[in-house]
């Protein structure tokens, strides 16, 4: 017999041993670490203790290591290996996309109003340093025509199309492929973060189309901290420029420092990372793809979400999050300052977090969350309230 949704998400709540003592709801910044990942780090790090760091065979395992991860996320994003990089999270994925384009004073950026700063300031930074202008679009603009929208606001000079593929604030799904078409059909690429999307949502990198897709491992994915990777096309590795180098980004290099890069986006990693950490990651991606699946996920994600807001809504209740929507689940209750809120559901074992602009609250429920922790949640406003 095929268990229930409610039967399976108990039996992956057994990963968790958070869960036990605290309503985690806070996907969207950190998931729960599960057991998995735990055992994972540990061995790995035990193992460098006692056998030591360095050798050829440490060496070996080392890079054996990064290729599993690689392969892992292949599989999740439907993505070819050498097409992913390594990185330390979402935003260094986004920097090493946003820097390696070959940029000229007077050049622009097409953003979105709903970016996480993660996102933001890379191309801020653009604007200081190269003096490259950026152009937002309006939110409102592309939930009516999103194609028309991309093509009106690009310019002779538009040389990016950066945006979310997931809103932080409130958890929208903007129309991401349309997006793209009609950026790549005036000859823009497109670089797209998707820290609220990977783990929340289904995601392909053929569907989607986009030419860079930075993620995080430590969100939806339940992976450890330092962890993420960044999907560059084979079609932009020529185009992408090295930003940083070191000794894992060249294949060859000669007394003059002339070199030659690494075969696929393994060009823009610059060193070694934590390898406890990418075994954590490793554990992570496999239980995500063989226990859980991306398509349960999301519908386990949004039945959670739903649920959330039949709980909360009422009265003095205002939803920010539209029915096009991933995980995430923003509102605001009349007479409650969010940060406050967040604190006082804190001391009640309840994690969610408050966003500033727009001032709000956020629950970010993952596929382990039960309808226990979503009455908790409600119970604790409810008591906040009065």
């Amino acid at each position: 017999m095929t268990p229930s949704d409610e039967e399976r998400a108990q039996v992956l709540r057994r990963q968790f041993p958070v869960l036990r003592r605290l309503a985690y709801l806070n996907a969207g910044t950190n998931g729960p670490l599960p057991e998995v990942v735990r055992a994972a780090v540990e061995e790995s790090l035990r193992h460098q203790y006692r056998r030591g760091r360095i050798g050829r065979e440490a060496f070996r395992e080392h890079q054996a290591a990064g290729e599993r991860v690689r392969e892992l996320a292949s599989r999740l994003l439907g993505a070819d290996p050498a097409e992913l990089a390594l990185t330390h999270h979402t935003t260094e994925g986004m920097n090493i996309a946003a820097w390696g384009l070959p940029w000229r004073q007077g050049d622009r950026v097409l953003t979105t109003d709903q970016e996480h700063p993660g996102g933001l300031l890379p191309l801020a930074g653009l604007r200081r340093r190269l003096g490259v202008e950026v152009d937002f679009l309006q939110a409102a603009d592309l939930a009516a025509e999103p194609a028309g929208a991309v093509e009106a606001a690009i310019t002779p000079r538009t040389r990016l199309l950066a945006f979310s593929h997931v809103s932080y604030r409130t958890g929208e799904v903007l129309p991401a492929a349309a997006m793209i078409r009609a950026a790549h059909g005036r000859g823009v690429p497109a670089l797209v973060d998707g820290a609220q999307a990977v783990g929340a949502i289904p995601v392909d990198m053929a569907e989607l189309g986009a030419d860079f897709y930075a993620l995080p491992g430590q969100k939806w994915l339940c992976g450890p901290e330092g962890t993420g990777l960044l999907y560059v096309n084979r079609r932009q590795l020529p185009h992408l420029r090295q930003t940083f180098l070191g000794y894992l980004s060249i294949r060859d290099l000669d007394e003059a420092g002339e070199f030659l890069p690494q075969e696929g986006a393994r060009r823009y990693e610059v060193g070694f990372l934590f390898q406890p950490s990418l075994a954590g990651l490793a554990a992570a991606l496999e239980l995500f793809l063989d226990q859980v699946g991306p398509a349960w996920a999301y519908r386990r994600i949004v039945a959670l979400r739903e649920e959330a807001r039949r709980l909360l809504g009422g009265p003095g209740v205002e939803f920010l999050t539209p029915p096009e929507a991933a995980g995430i689940l923003s509102f605001r209750v009349k007479g409650l300052d969010p940060g406050e809120a967040v604190a006082a559901l804190e001391k009640k074992k309840v994690l969610i977090r408050s966003i500033e602009r727009p001032s709000c609250l956020r629950v970010a429920a993952g596929y382990y969350n039960s309808q226990q922790d979503l009455e908790r949640l409600a119970d604790g406003l409810a008591a906040l309230r009065r």
